[in-house]
């Protein structure tokens, strides 16, 4: 991690490397000429991922280029949905038989590193797929899909903050939001971790300092730097604990448009309030807000509330999706009945009116 910590490409012990970029760094030319200094006399080629959510379709030329080149180091560099594609275009690269509905049960993917290991270099500082037995893809119908094994963790991460300084304010935002919620859900998850419990516990202050900074100046490197360290304890706490309700909801309302980390982060305030009739819960996230100077569980909502807007954003899921609010509202019990790993692990039994009340605030 560092600033050119991207020249670690260099000591890899390969002999082809495949590298997969976002649209944003293919198209920087600076960006480029790094990753081709960093990788030196290897022989490499660049695939340059189209925008817009993954899904499996849209994987296929990515993974015949792949296949034809015939990497031993897969590099994939980008937000967390290019790393999540280039794990699921390694996993094809390996599998191309592959069975797709086996790939989505826990711990479905096959052994991987048969032909080649994984590096993922992250470009916004929010989902944790660097650290992350998860790939996450859009289904047809507009929901979010997983596929999860420990086989999908990356061989070596690498946290430089030079590929940051370029991500625009409203992503930059979006991503730090959803590793909040990470690190709030993960808190009171009901999978014990009393380790990541005092790493959450560390990293939520410098959260709350360093994402505003990095929205306001974008090239300050230590904020950003700072960014993707909290980033990365958010994405270890996902991978082990699991986020809860507002994770749960928000995967339903990928079909809206509605960008994942920002979903989360208006949600997380309401989540916060429902998952507190709980008492031990209330507890939990009165400790969190004593941490913060703040007298308890309401507080830390108000303050999650209030941080959205701190960075310039509406609290209302209407703003931001492709329809009304009425046409959201319309869909809220089809929504609420949905099963999500998400909800699996929340500290309060996620029932349906539960998930209508809170769409009904937040909509």
């Amino acid at each position: 991690m560092g600033p050119g910590s991207i020249g670690v490409l260099r000591a890899l012990a390969a002999s082809r490397v495949a590298v997969l970029v976002s649209k944003s760094v293919g198209e920087n030319q600076g960006f480029v000429q790094k990753i081709k200094k960093s990788l030196g006399p290897q022989c490499h080629m660049i695939h340059q991922f189209s925008s817009g959510e993954p899904n499996l379709a849209r994987l296929s030329d990515a993974i015949a280029q792949v296949t034809e080149f015939g990497p031993d180091w897969i590099v994939a560099i980008g937000g967390g949905s290019v790393i999540d594609q280039g794990k699921m275009v390694w996993v094809f690269y390996e599998h191309p038989d592959l069975d797709t509905e086996r790939a989505e049960r826990f711990g479905g993917i096959p052994p991987l590193r048969g032909k080649s290991r994984f590096v993922a270099v992250p470009t916004t500082a929010g989902s944790g797929s660097e650290v992350s037995s998860a790939a996450v893809f859009q289904s047809e119908t507009g929901e979010k899909k997983f596929w999860v094994s420990h086989q999908m963790l990356p061989d070596i991460a690498i946290l430089d903050p030079q590929f940051l300084v370029t991500c625009p304010a409203n992503v930059t935002a979006w991503s730090g939001l959803d590793a909040l919620a990470h690190l709030i859900e993960g808190y009171v998850s009901t999978n014990s971790h009393p380790f990541l419990d005092r790493q959450i516990e560390g990293a939520l202050h410098p959260l709350f300092e360093n994402l505003k900074t990095c929205v306001d100046e974008p090239e300050n490197l230590t904020a950003r730097g700072d960014m993707l360290h909290t980033a990365t304890i958010a994405g270890w706490v996902q991978n082990q604990k699991i986020p809860g309700l507002a994770h749960a909801i928000c995967h339903q309302l990928g079909r809206f448009d509605i960008p994942h980390g920002y979903g989360c982060g208006i949600l997380l305030g309401s989540s916060i309030r429902a998952n507190a009739s709980n008492s031990e819960t209330a507890i939990r996230y009165d400790h969190l807000a004593h941490l913060l100077g703040l007298s308890g569980y309401e507080d830390l909502a108000k303050k999650c509330d209030d941080f959205v807007a701190a960075l310039g954003l509406s609290n209302k899921l209407s703003d931001i999706a492709n329809v009304s609010r009425d046409e959201i509202l319309q869909q809220r019990q089809t929504i609420a009945k949905q099963d999500d790993i998400c909800s699996r692990f929340n500290p309060r039994v996620v029932e349906p009116d539960l998930v209508e009340s809170i769409l009904e605030v937040t909509v």
